[in-house]
């Protein structure tokens, strides 16, 4: 289950690059603004990364794992029903984050697991 996640979060961050040039489209918008909604996601991942692991040694990989999942759809069902290209960023931005700790943490079960 764990690498599945994985999976999904990472493919996540690179699917949406296909998607910039219809996203441009519908919301009348460059797509140098656009972009922000793969930027914004792969920045906000990077930056909570280690924050997210560490929480995930604080109050364990199971738990934050699992937030990071529910967190991961509820956001992703956001980022399908925003009505503006400003929601959309935001909300990729946050999913960024709870990708974060999906990452971090999968890595860490999968190491305990298999040891």
């Amino acid at each position: 289950l764990t690498g599945w996640t994985l999976l999904m979060a990472l493919l996540d961050m690179s699917v949406v690059n296909l998607c910039l040039y219809p996203i441009s489209a519908e919301f009348n918008e460059p797509l140098a603004v656009v972009q922000w909604v793969s930027d914004g996601y792969s920045i906000f991942l990077a930056a909570t990364s280690i924050l997210a692991g560490k929480i995930g040694d604080r109050f364990g990989q199971s738990i934050v794992f699992q937030v990071g999942q529910i967190a991961f759809m509820i956001f992703s069902f956001l980022c399908g029903h925003a009505g503006s290209l400003n929601e959309l960023i935001f909300f990729r931005i946050l999913q960024g984050g709870a990708a974060s700790f999906l990452m971090s943490n999968s890595m860490s079960i999968s190491t305990i697991l298999c040891t």
